[in-house]
């Protein structure tokens, strides 16, 4: 297993999927004091329209349903509301991820590049019903807490913000069988996991965590809790108060996801 922390993986980037798209980039901003860095208002090839936050150096994005049928409908209907969508890891070396794909019979359904690098995209049957994307940056700056990364533009370290939230560090991903599928991306992330006890599991990340849970009716496989790191929890706490986005048992939502919230 990977033993250097510098290059393990990183949790760069989570995204929803939303019908509202502007109620959920509302809530985001008013909550977390997300700042834009881009909107793409095109349809990509998959249907989807797309506008990406920062929350400190990493991204939260929004991905609305442009297209009828789209992925991103069908997921909603299976959800019955928004819903958690991916996660993108940040990573060295993305040729050997293919190939430990390819050994375990992972299917990728998307290749993509741009100047600052390329990425990877899973097949969530294959990962536990989870969608997962692996990204090697190959920019200057590639692997600092700062460096480029594929989506935001140019200018996006020129808006973002650390007084209300400092970034994203965990990621809570629902499946049927948390066990057998975090030692699936064991595999395939070349990284150690450990049971929790509960029956779940983690997995420890470069400055961050992934932790899989059984899936529960209403919250069916897939990204299900977003972990962001903040001076100021009770703050993040009024503004979620302020939304009416704090439930009966105290969890923060946002876009179809839990946010929990760890003090600096």
């Amino acid at each position: 297993m990977t033993a250097d922390l510098v290059h393990l993986p990183r949790l760069r980037q989570v995204a929803v999927v939303t019908r509202d798209r502007e109620r959920v980039e509302a809530d985001l901003v008013a909550m977390l004091d997300a700042r834009l860095a881009e909107r793409y208002p095109g349809v990509d090839q998959f249907g989807l329209g797309t506008a990406f936050y920062t929350l400190g150096n990493e991204f939260f994005e929004v991905v609305h349903a442009a297209v009828p049928g789209s992925v991103a409908d069908r997921l909603i209907d299976r959800r019955g509301g928004d819903a958690g969508f991916i996660v993108m890891l940040e990573c060295d070396g993305l040729a050997a991820y293919e190939q430990r794909a390819a050994a375990l019979g992972i299917r990728v359904v998307d290749r993509t590049r741009s100047a600052n690098g390329s990425q990877v995209q899973f097949h969530p049957k294959d990962t536990g019903g989870i969608y997962l994307a692996v990204t090697e940056i190959t920019a200057p700056g590639a692997g600092d807490d700062d460096g480029p990364w594929m989506y935001g533009g140019p200018s996006w370290r020129d808006g973002r913000g650390f007084e209300v939230v400092a970034g994203i560090i965990g990621a809570e991903l629902a499946c049927a069988e948390p066990l057998a599928v975090a030692a699936r991306w064991s595999e395939l992330l070349d990284l150690p996991w450990v049971p929790t006890g509960d029956g779940s599991a983690a997995m420890a990340l470069r400055g961050g965590w992934l932790r899989f849970v059984s899936s529960t009716p209403g919250w069916p496989a897939g990204l299900v809790g977003v972990a962001v790191v903040s001076p100021n929890p009770r703050e993040v706490r009024r503004r979620a108060h302020a939304r009416r986005s704090v439930g009966a048992d105290g969890s923060i939502s946002l876009g179809g996801v839990r946010i929990v919230v760890t003090g600096t």
